[in-house]
């Protein structure tokens, strides 16, 4: 593995020891079988320190630069970010690089560069990758997808230091099944590359409590804020946990002087671990410097091998994918937890109805037609209590364009109501294609301490549908939160919908001692706080009616209300007293796409 040393000031340490470090392999002390410092530099530059001394030391020359491989990827971003991304790429691509570099790139266009050293070859892509067709707003091609994963696996055979420098603006996060740049972590550590962040915004001046001339403070502006906090701190910890590097500002090219400057400051470390188990499990590192001042920049871990998995049985496979760290890939899976809460006198507990959405490896031999999936699921609750459940059957298969899609299956299952404490609770899946592919993920909850005395309102749930009850059973099942009357409602997973679809919004609110009457009321807002739909009001019975989850809300609203702004907007659920006192509100994201955009079966949202 490669390590980068720097001092407090974040200045690279290149002529350290082996016996100057300490490495630990999930806190016990390993012997390093192989330790390479970084080549004597030749030509001064104040960003490379004598870790002894403190005196200046010198910055490889360019022909001094040790192997490295550097992966590109532009992930779907609105037009202006998209833009300095671009620009920032196209001049690094078209800057002289030493024949030891290798570079690929992925854009959300579908536009591709394999991994190359040709300087020539590079300066080309640059050129054409400015002039490709610029993609749908936060719209991924599906040759993207597939040449990033296909790219970074060739990086784990490569002996180079890998980086990978990934552009994101956070256009794409309501696009559930788009690339995030936490995707990419696991992946990351997997291969041993250390991922360079780029927030392809730049400073975004946004005040949490608005300008000065503001009477009050600007609760959507304060959300923005927030947001964006959020966001950057998501991309520090992935360059942290991968060895990396995170350098907020407007200069977009930062990020590969980073990465020039660590190939050139990196030591090569290598030790063997005795007694490695082959269970897909997860091993810190920890590097210590012994001289003070000195930390060590490197991925924080790896996961241990794990058996060929032709010579395992298929339910063993499943279980393994289950119990491993390891990330398997060729079934994503997305989370979708919809908290309900109990309304029974006495009772405290939460519920949560867990959606999972399934996509198919871009690599599935089978043009159409899911394979039947196995799924088993275990969730961690506080208090070390563990529970199992699974499902079995062949999933309806999905398409956002109504077609049979040809290079992806997707498909959408939504488990029994799972009740969990309050506190932190693990749920973990794993799922089984019958041809073999598989696939895991871990979702975790912090579930809140619920109050009798209060009112508490469930998440708001959006869907497409209600299906009719067939049987007096099913109607009698007084454990499932989603029947309203003879019908139970369909939540759905993905975010997305259509401007000719007609939505149903449905919350349940529970507790509270309001003898008063009670209204709750939706509207549909902008990111900014702009009503474009609604308020629209409906009275509510008592909620002491000794229902199991409280009392349903149901409201029904076309998207075509607002689907001429286009774009992501806010649904908001509001409960009020008689007299105007807010006590409770919920909201759920949303996107709605005309149907003249992403009509084409070639981008994937």
């Amino acid at each position: 593995m490669r390590a980068i040393f720097v001092d407090s000031r974040g200045r690279r340490i290149t002529n350290l020891r082996a016996d100057d470090i300490v490495l630990k392999d999930n806190g016990e002390v390993q012997k390093l079988s192989t330790f390479e410092a970084p080549r004597q530099p030749e030509r001064k530059d104040d960003d490379v320190l004598d870790g002894r001394s403190g005196e200046e030391s010198t910055l490889a020359g360019s022909q001094d630069l040790q192997a490295q491989e550097v992966l590109i990827l532009l992930l779907g971003m609105e037009f202006t970010s998209r833009h300095y991304a671009l620009e920032a790429v196209a001049k690094y691509l078209e800057s002289k690089h030493n024949g030891l570099t290798k570079v690929a790139v992925a854009d959300a266009s579908g536009a591709v560069m394999p991994f190359t050293s040709q300087d020539q070859e590079m300066t080309d892509f640059a050129r054409s990758l400015l002039k490709v067709q610029i993609p749908p707003l936060g719209f991924e091609s599906r040759r993207f997808r597939q040449s990033a994963v296909r790219f970074c696996e060739s990086m784990k055979e490569l002996t180079g230091k890998k980086a990978i420098v990934l552009f994101s603006d956070f256009y794409g996060n309501h696009y559930r099944l788009g690339t995030q740049p936490a995707d990419l972590m696991p992946m990351a550590l997997d291969i041993g590359a250390a991922v360079y962040p780029v927030d392809a915004r730049g400073v975004m001046t946004v005040s949490p409590i608005g300008d000065a001339s503001s009477a009050t403070i600007n609760l959507d502006v304060t959300g923005q804020a927030f947001a964006i906090m959020h966001q950057q701190s998501e991309l520090a910890e992935i360059s942290s946990q991968t060895g990396g590097d995170f350098l907020p500002g407007n200069d977009l090219g930062a990020a590969f002087r980073e990465v020039e400057r660590d190939a050139s400051s990196s030591y090569l470390l290598e030790y063997y671990k005795s007694g490695l188990k082959h269970d897909g499990t997860f091993h810190s590192i920890k590097i210590i410097a012994k001289r003070r001042g000195i930390h060590a920049r490197v991925r924080k871990g790896y996961y241990a091998p794990i058996p060929a998995m032709n010579e395992v049985d298929p339910n063993s496979q499943l279980r393994l994918a289950l119990a491993s760290d390891y990330p398997f890939r060729d079934v994503r899976i997305n989370f979708r937890p919809f908290f309900l809460p109990g309304g029974e006198a006495g009772q405290t507990f939460t519920v949560t109805i867990l959606g999972l959405q399934f996509r198919w490896a871009l690599t599935s031999s089978e043009p159409f037609g899911a394979d039947p999936l196995l799924i088993l699921g275990t969730i961690r609750a506080p208090g070390n209590r563990v529970e199992d459940f699974s499902e079995e059957g062949l999933p309806n298969v999905t398409s956002e364009t109504g077609t049979p899609p040809t290079y992806h299956l997707e498909s959408t299952l939504f488990t029994p109501p799972l009740r969990l404490p309050a506190g932190d609770n693990v749920i973990k899946v794993a799922a089984r294609a019958a041809s073999g592919m598989l696939g895991n993920a871990v979702l975790q909850l912090a579930v809140p301490e619920p109050q009798t005395k209060d009112i508490r309102i469930s998440s708001l749930i959006i869907s497409r549908h209600t299906e009719s009850l067939k049987t007096s059973e099913q109607h009698a099942d007084s454990h499932n939160p989603l029947i309203v009357g003879d019908a139970e409602v369909v939540p759905e997973i993905s975010s997305q919908f259509k401007s000719g679809e007609n939505l149903i919004f449905f919350a349940r609110v529970a507790g509270g001692d309001e003898k008063t009457p009670l209204s709750a009321s939706l509207s549909v807002k902008t990111p900014s706080g702009v009503t474009l739909a609604g308020p629209i009001s409906t009275d509510l019975r008592q909620l002491d009616d000794g229902s199991h989850f409280g009392v349903p809300i149901l409201f029904r609203l076309p998207a075509s209300n607002f689907a001429h702004e286009g774009g992501l907007f806010v649904a908001v659920l509001t409960i009020k007293r008689a007299d105007g006192k807010v006590l409770g509100s919920t909201s759920a994201t949303l996107a709605v796409i005309r149907e003249d955009e992403g009509g084409s079966a070639d981008w994937e949202p």
